[in-house]
């Protein structure tokens, strides 16, 4: 995490009710970040020694917490933008203890809203629309024995089998709140692309694509998607 002042209520108020221990790497936050952080009794907080997107560093950050998490039922592996969503989650957890599942590939949804949510209480009993976006598909609840990768980019990648697939479980990734929260968000993530060396300069007019090469100018990227938009939640 680096200065999520904004998300960080909402994002613990939803994991601290499913997790006994929660795990947060800071970048050097500013902003009250890290005092959330220190203050929650289920939260332990590292210094993140590397701004940027150092991999090799962030494989022995993963490999810290694979340690630390061996004896947990299961692992989550998520941003501060990312909320793991099920009505009866905890329920649905047991059953796929039950049934042996390793690790499941979430159906994953941009969430989209025109304004900064304000609610007290969780952020999805607010923000409900979204679109099915496969970039945000990803594999990133696991049973802590089951191997698994680092890749570039700061994710954790499903090593070797098919997972389980689950339409049910689903990602909801809070990106999109209001076209200046985006873009100041997608800028700060261009000055850590910066930092790791590469060669990028956001402009929300500019054709370009993003550094994983995937979602092309973003600002458009944004725009173009909010006719997709469909109740989530």
């Amino acid at each position: 995490m680096l200065n999520e002042s904004l998300l960080l209520p909402y994002w613990l108020r939803h994991y601290e009710r499913y997790a006994k221990r929660i795990f947060v790497w800071d970048g050097g936050s500013t902003d009250g970040t890290r005092e959330m952080l220190d203050a929650h009794p289920k939260v332990t907080v590292f210094d993140q020694a590397c701004i940027g997107l150092d991999n090799n560093y962030f494989t022995q950050c993963f490999m810290e917490y694979r340690q630390l998490s061996r004896e947990a039922d299961w692992c989550l592996c998520v941003a501060a933008d990312e909320f793991l969503y099920h009505p009866h989650l905890a329920e649905k957890l047991q059953i796929l203890t039950i049934h042996r599942v390793r690790k499941v590939q979430l159906k994953g949804y941009t969430m989209y809203s025109q304004q900064l949510p304000t609610t007290q209480g969780q952020i999805y009993e607010e923000i409900q629309y979204g679109y099915h976006d496969l970039w945000s598909c990803k594999t990133v609840l696991f049973n802590p024995k089951q191997e698994m990768k680092w890749r570039p980019g700061l994710h954790v990648e499903m090593s070797e089998g098919r997972p389980e697939r689950d339409p049910s479980l689903k990602l909801l990734h809070y990106r999109h709140l209001s076209s200046a929260y985006y873009l100041e968000r997608t800028r700060r993530n261009y000055q850590r692309w910066q930092v790791a060396g590469l060669d990028v300069e956001f402009n929300p007019e500019r054709t370009h694509n993003l550094p994983d090469g995937t979602r092309g100018n973003p600002y458009k990227w944004y725009v173009e998607n909010t006719s997709k938009l469909v109740k989530v939640v």
